[in-house]
């Protein structure tokens, strides 16, 4: 059985929270992800988690990515 990554350029990094607004039913948070940001598309999803080791049993949340801009 082979395993095959969905992905080949996913990556786990630390981003800045540049603002988290509410947005109707939704919130519309900003990161700062530098040289990643070219790699984004509409449509692709990131995986979040907060805090470091302490609390890595805290399950990720998937967020859709709707715009990706280097400014």
């Amino acid at each position: 059985m082979s395993t095959q990554k969905i992905n080949k350029s996913a990556m786990q990094m630390q981003a800045e929270v540049i603002s988290n607004k509410k947005a109707g039913p939704y919130n519309h948070i900003v990161f700062a992800v530098g040289e990643m940001a070219a790699n984004s598309r509409p449509g692709n999803f990131v995986a979040i988690s907060i805090g470091g080791e302490a609390s890595s049993l805290i399950l990720r949340r998937a967020f859709a990515i709707y715009r990706a801009t280097d400014k």
